[in-house]
């Protein structure tokens, strides 16, 4: 089999987001500002809003210059004319300053409008990013791969930050794979991966994902050292019903092949209070323990029995 290129960057980065591909995306110009002004950093969606309303006043200022004073009584300098400017733009008008020349008269009518439409289009976007349905799931830092009553079994969990419910959540994941061709192309292979349990009726705490590695899964007959090798990653997005907002609200995380272990468990978040309650350890949450080999590990991690296999097996299906 011919061997794989350098290994790529994650394609979904550890708080969700996408890394960015070049070329994987064209320009659309002014018919993609909507969804620009809705997905930058809060910092830059400000900065360009500031911007806009600084060349805006720029532009009319120096038109009232234009105008001289002749058209405006009192404008001789251009920070006078940006000064008249802001107080038109805004509606201000305290009344020191006024037209008087057709041309005067005839920019001021242009500005006040343009005002009028610019503060609508600002105050529909600042609505529509604090209206905008967001999750705030966390994924655990490591899946592991370990032995359940004797079945091997990859395992990650979930959490919801927030203190409400997420309702009907669903999972979903598919494992990312680059496979070589025997032309010696190369090709990403979607494998969608089957958990033990997809979606809980009520998202409060903490869901602990579960995929049974039975013979149709491609974590079987794996190796530990051989998760090096593979340029994989394993996608999975949450998916349910804000309670608060009754929006639908979605949240994606990976794990890269460093990311998965062998041989140990995670950690309980619950337990029983002094009051013998139940509570929550959230510093937990990230925490593994390493298990003996002969819990820890499956059968064939141990033995190694079926790594020769699933190899042959693989080389004939390419």
């Amino acid at each position: 089999m011919s061997k794989l290129p350098p290994r790529r960057r994650r394609f979904i980065n550890r708080d969700g987001t996408i890394t960015p591909i070049p070329g994987a995306a064209s320009p659309g110009g002014l018919r993609d500002l909507y969804h620009l002004f809705l997905t930058v950093h809060w910092s830059t969606f400000l900065a360009l809003l500031a911007a806009g309303y600084f060349s805006m006043n720029t532009l009319f200022a120096g038109l009232y210059m234009l105008a001289g004073p002749e058209g405006i009584p009192g404008v001789e300098t251009f920070a006078q004319a940006f000064n008249f400017s802001i107080q038109t733009f805004a509606t201000i008008g305290y009344g020191v300053l006024s037209p008087v020349s057709t041309f005067a008269n005839f920019v001021v009518a242009i500005e006040s409008f343009t005002g009028i439409v610019s503060v609508a289009l600002a105050t529909g976007l600042v609505f529509a990013r604090f209206s905008l349905p967001n999750a705030r799931v966390v994924f655990s830092d490591r899946a592991v791969i370990n032995t359940i009553d004797g079945h091997p079994q990859l395992r990650f969990r979930v959490r919801n930050e927030r203190a409400n419910r997420i309702i009907g959540a669903n999972v979903k994941a598919v494992l990312m794979r680059r496979e070589v061709l025997p032309d010696g192309s190369t090709f990403n292979r979607f494998i969608d991966i089957k958990v033990a349990r997809n979606e809980t009726p009520l998202f409060m705490l903490s869901w602990v994902i579960m995929h049974n590695i039975d013979e149709d899964s491609p974590f079987y007959g794996l190796m530990p050292e051989e998760l090096e090798d593979w340029q994989a990653e394993l996608i999975v997005t949450i998916a349910g019903v804000d309670s608060t907002t009754n929006q639908l609200i979605s949240s994606q995380g990976s794990y890269a092949p460093e990311d998965i272990v062998f041989g140990h468990r995670m950690e309980d978040v619950f337990h029983r209070g002094e009051d013998g309650r139940p509570a929550l350890k959230w510093e937990h949450f990230h925490a593994l323990r390493e298990l003996p080999e002969e819990h820890g590990m499956p059968e064939w991690a141990r033995s190694g029995e079926l790594c020769a296999d699933a190899d042959d097996e693989e080389q004939d299906a390419k």
